[in-house]
Order: structure tokens, then sequence, then C-alpha cells
């Protein structure tokens, strides 16, 4: 970077889940058909007057809460001045000199650069409409359904370095809204999670900015990334020859790989920014403040920091048991008391085989899948080598489909009888399925017997598929190491 760096802050809009709109009582659905969610307030005509959505504001203070911001006992919404085809009142209600909340910050996992990235604030606001631009040639088309869907605006300050870092606050800002204060569904196909990025490059530890370019209408972690890549790259290069870099609002082609050029920057006073006449002061007590916090669990890192200190887990596997409380929760009701050897096993199989179950399915919760007693068993049985990961998981699955059909289900311990999932340590049947498997590799044993040792893994896997994951593979190395020397011998 010739000794520049990237400095990049984010403006996230986040849709809120709530039935209605910000200002009326119209529906809030995905898909609709055009214009079908609609009405004078939220069309903008003459004499519609605003009422504000309680459970908006609601929201908005739970998202503030799991964010760690300063919530305002008064704040104000504002009319945003400004033309466009898809805003029917020619303005948008919004929030600035006093927004619902101020401060805060996205904790970074410390393998995702583990610092906090800081938050100006987070104010609420209503959607505009939508504009589409393939739905008749030579022509666009509008649709009003959004316009007036509640949002919450969140800025970050300058204090992200790469696009990766960008990406990471993302995801984990993401994390937040829709897992642990469950505000937002936070689908950016579906428009419920939206990214303006800020991006500018100076020379490393400079304490002033460089001219600021933003990108509007992200619309994917991965685009955030390429288009913030692609900008810094841009950027260093006219300063590199010597040519200034103009503030401005740009695009990211994603067939491109490229920004382009949207128009030129908007100054604050463009938007002649005034007092909603229409809408009283939003008034919070304390109480109610305190009140919206009501059931929102820890924090991921708080979760994270308790599961590396608890059970010795890397950061890694802390942040994939804390991406949801809810499998945090499922974890520590199937390790109990039991100590770290145990909760590894049990991590191990969460985010590996339950996880995947959960993938195939479409979704659901951890209990969906296996009960967390019957999770615990089934490590206790690993444990004393009753199972071995294969056979855990082959339960597992079987576990799962039972419970899909319905009727009786057998515990645990009932369907590794009658499924013969026990580990086989029987010296015969190990005999036989060892013999069955060199017999059968003639080549293979050859190579061996030559040197090339590594075939010992083959072996093993072979035994291992024969007796259908059964056999206890210490006990099939040992037979196989014997059974490979007598045959050199």
């Amino acid at each position: 970077m010739n000794g520049l760096e990237t400095v990049i802050g984010l403006e996230v809009h986040v849709q809120l889940r709530t039935v209605s709109k910000m200002f009326c009582g119209c529906a809030v659905r995905f898909g609709a058909p055009p214009n079908s969610l609609v009405c004078p307030v939220c069309l903008g005509l003459p004499g519609a007057l605003p009422v504000a959505n309680e459970e908006a504001v609601r929201l908005a203070v739970r998202a503030a809460h799991v964010l760690g911001c300063t919530v305002n006992a008064t704040s104000e919404f504002v009319r945003k001045q400004y033309f466009y085809p898809d805003l029917p009142k020619g303005y948008q209600i919004t929030q600035r000199a006093d927004p619902l909340a101020r401060g805060g910050a996205i904790d970074l996992p410390s393998t995702r650069g583990g610092h906090r990235v800081r938050l100006h604030g987070l104010h609420l606001e209503e959607d505009a409409g939508k504009s589409i631009h393939d739905r008749f040639e030579g022509a666009t088309a509008v649709d009003l359904n959004r316009a007036g869907v509640p949002l919450i605006e969140i800025v970050t300050e300058p204090d992200l370095r790469s696009p990766e870092e960008a990406r990471f606050a993302l995801s984990r800002l993401k994390q937040l809204l829709e897992h642990y204060a469950k505000v937002s569904h936070c689908n950016m196909e579906e428009g419920s999670l939206r990214v303006d990025a800020n991006v500018s490059v100076r020379p490393a530890g400079a304490g002033n900015l460089g001219t600021r370019v933003e990108i509007k209408n992200l619309n994917s972690f991965g685009s955030v990334q390429r288009a913030l890549a692609f900008e810094g790259r841009r950027m260093t290069q006219r300063l590199a020859a010597g040519r200034p870099v103009e503030a401005e609002t740009r695009l990211y082609d994603a067939a491109q790989g490229r920004t382009r050029t949207l128009r030129g920057k908007e100054e604050e006073r463009d938007y002649r920014y005034f007092p909603e006449p229409d809408l009283p002061l939003v008034e919070l007590s304390a109480s109610e403040v305190e009140g919206f916090r009501r059931g929102l669990p820890a924090s991921p890192r708080e979760i994270e920091e308790r599961l590396v200190r608890q059970f010795g887990f890397s950061e890694d596997r802390a942040c994939q048991i804390a991406a949801t409380p809810e499998r945090a929760e499922y974890l520590d009701a199937a390790v109990g008391a039991r100590d770290s050897r145990f909760a590894v096993i049990a991590a191990n199989m969460i985010i590996g085989e339950v996880a995947a179950v959960l993938n195939r399915r479409g979704g659901g919760s951890e209990a969906d899948v296996v009960e967390s007693a019957e999770l615990a068993r089934l490590v206790e049985l690993r444990l004393q080598g009753a199972l071995s990961s294969r056979t855990a998981a082959l339960a597992l699955r079987l576990l799962f489909e039972q419970a899909a059909r319905g009727g009786r289900r057998l515990d645990v311990d009932e369907l590794v009888r009658r499924r013969q999932l026990s580990q086989v340590e029987d010296a015969g049947r190990l005999s036989e399925w060892v013999d069955r498997v060199l017999g059968g590799s003639p080549e293979e044993v050859r190579r061996y017997r030559s040197g090339d040792r590594k075939l010992l893994g083959y072996f093993m896997g072979e035994v291992m598929r024969a007796s259908s994951g059964r056999a206890d593979p210490e006990a099939v190395r040992r037979r196989l190491e014997r059974a490979l020397e007598e045959r050199e011998g």
C-alpha cells in the first residue's frame, strides 16, 4: 500500500421485526404484490398523520442494549429532505442531533482482530420504497411496499483498517441483532440488512482522515469485502500517480468486480433537516429502558471468554458454540458439572454432527436433533470406549430420525444395543476383519513391507469400514501392526 493505510467506517440499516410499519398500520411482509401494502400515511398523501410504532421503539432499545449504547431519555424525529422516485413524501422521517442512543461498540473475538469497533450511535427511521429497473424495458417501476418500514441505522466510527475486519464486524453485528437481541431477521437477500461503507486512505499512523468515498447498497458480506478491497486499491493508485481522490458516492458492480461513480457526495446542509412537526418527542423513563433489556442473554464475548476459561476451549471453538445463546445453553445443559474433556467432546459433536443435521433439515434448534440429556449419554459412551466417534455420530442421526418419525423412541442405550453400535474389542472378530482387508490388498501389503509405512492408515480405514465403524481403533492398530510384522517375517 506504499505506506498508506485504509480507514473504513460502516453505516448499517437494519429492518426491525415488527408486523406493521414505523408510522402507520400497514403490514410488513416481504414478497407481497407491488404497492399492495400502502396507505395514505406511507404514501405521503396530504392530511395523513404519522403515529410512532411502540414495538419498533422497544426493539431499537433492545438493539442498543446488546451493542452497549447509552439510550437517551429523549429523542427527536426530523425530516431529511431529498427527492427520489421511491420516496413519496419527498422527505424521510429519521433522527439526527437527538437520536435514540449514542456510543456502544462491536467487540471482535481475538481470532478476528480482538479490538473494539466503536459506534457513533443508533437511531430510528423509516425506509424508502424500492425502484425496480428490470421490470419494464426502458422504464423504472416503483414499489412502495417498503416505504415506511421501521429501520435502525447503526454508524461505526472509522475504526476498521481492512476489508476483512469490516466483514468480521458485520458478521458480529448480525449475530448480536439476529440471535442475541432478536430484533431483526438480518436477511441481506431480502434487504433487512443493508450496508453503506465509507472508505479513505491516508499515510499509516496519520491523525487526519483522507478524502472519503461512500459505497452504497452493498448486499452481501462478500460484496462488502470485495468492494472495499477494490476501492482501497483504486484510491491508492490515484494518490501514487499524483491524482486527487474525489469525494463521491459510488456503487459496487459485482459482475465487474469494481466500483463506479453514482453521484457527487451530498453535504449535510443539502438535506435541510428540521424537526418533524407531526410527531412528539420519544420520551423513555429509566424503568422503561431497563424493562426493554429484560430477557437479554449474556453477550457472545462474555460467553466465549467463559468457555475458554472454564473448559479450555480454543477461541474458534468458543466462537462456534456462542454463535447463538441457545447453542451455548444447550452445551451447558449437556455438560452440567462434568469436566473439560467431556465438554470438548460435546462441543465437537454440537458443531459437527448436530450442526450437519440442522443444515440438512434447513434450520431449527439443537434440541430438535437430540435432547441435551441424550447428547450427554452419547458423550459418556464415547468416553467409556463403548462408541467410536463414527458410531456416536450414527447413533445421533438415528435418534433424530426416530424422533422425526414419531411414535415410541428408544433411549440411547437401547438404540446402541439394538443396532449393535458398541465398539468391538473381541480378538476373533478383529482378526477376521484384519485378515480380510490384508488378504484383499496384496499390492498395498507389498508396498508396506517395502517401507511405505504410511499405508498403515489406509489399512486402518479399510478395517473400520469393514466393521462399520465398530472396531476399537487402538485394538485395530495393534492387531494390524502385529499381522503385518508376521507377514514380513
